[in-house]
């Protein structure tokens, strides 16, 4: 068996936070008369004891006595903590700084110490997989700076045809369209001896529906047919509807087959679906 080996109780330690580390400093403050303390631990925490008690022991095993004396002279600011040698003497190994490890503590170490290398292996691949996520997110950049740098110059080739101007095709100067104000416009529905149907009533028969003629039979000489844009004054006939739209009778006779709406107006046609013309008067 090892040596014994006296230390100092303390009695009427505050039972506060901190107290071990707060009575340290105050002790440490006489360092330069007794030297560095080995160790200082405090009874075990009993939070329905008002007070505590606690071992010390330095480092330098011949100044207990005047320790004890000079201690308990001086005392500790703000309490009523004194010192005495212990009248029971501990053991060196009484504290497990010194004390060889058992088997279970040795176990516990092993299991710490595996469960440290799980968590550097675990570090490990998580900063693999970080640094893999971090190249692949670079590469993403990079196309996603190409796909940018490729938009931008498709956007300026396509700006500079269209501010380019054009050699392969040169419009013809035509004369804007205009609405030409018809007399018969404010006249009674009946024209030539025939009367508009409104357009409610029904269609007459398509079969009923005379050709255009293959002569000219008109006296129009300025404007065009809306829907083909071809000069009155090169059609064989002009009709009106009777919403008062002239047209081509060839392109009239081939729409009506389709639908039975004006082109321009989109109004219902009349019974009869239009009126051939002899002249603008």
């Amino acid at each position: 068996m090892r040596d014994q080996v006296r230390d100092i109780i303390i009695h009427g330690i505050p039972n506060v936070r901190d107290a071990n580390e707060i009575l340290r400093e105050e002790i440490d403050r006489h360092v330069h008369r007794f030297g560095p303390i080995r160790w200082l631990c405090l009874g075990s925490k009993r939070g329905y004891h008002a007070k505590n008690y606690g071992f010390l022991r330095y480092k330098n095993e011949n100044v207990y006595h005047e320790a004890v004396e000079y201690l308990n002279w001086i005392g500790i600011r703000h309490t009523r903590i004194w010192f005495e040698l212990n009248p029971r003497p501990t053991e060196t190994n009484h504290f497990l700084q010194e004390a060889p490890a058992g088997q279970r503590v040795q176990r516990q170490l092993e299991e710490l110490e595996r469960h440290e290398q799980n968590c550097r292996e675990q570090e490990r691949k998580q900063s693999q997989e970080i640094e893999l996520l971090r190249s692949e997110v670079s590469n993403k950049d990079q196309r996603i700076s190409a796909l940018e740098t490729q938009l931008s110059d498709s956007r300026l080739l396509v700006a500079d045809l269209l501010n380019r101007p054009s050699t392969a095709f040169t419009p013809t100067h035509e004369p804007a369209r205009t609405w030409i104000p018809l007399p018969f416009r404010d006249r009674p529905p009946q024209l030539n001896s025939q009367r508009f149907s409104t357009a409610t009533t029904d269609h007459m028969p398509m079969n009923d529906l005379a050709k255009p003629p293959s002569e000219q039979c008109h006296t129009f000489e300025q404007g065009s047919c809306p829907n083909f844009l071809e000069t009155f004054k090169l059609v064989n006939s002009v009709v009106t509807t009777h919403c008062g739209y002239l047209f081509c009778e060839a392109c009239m006779f081939r729409c009506v087959k389709q639908q039975l709406n004006c082109p321009e107006s989109r109004k219902k046609l009349g019974h009869t679906y239009y009126i051939r013309l002899p002249s603008r008067n």
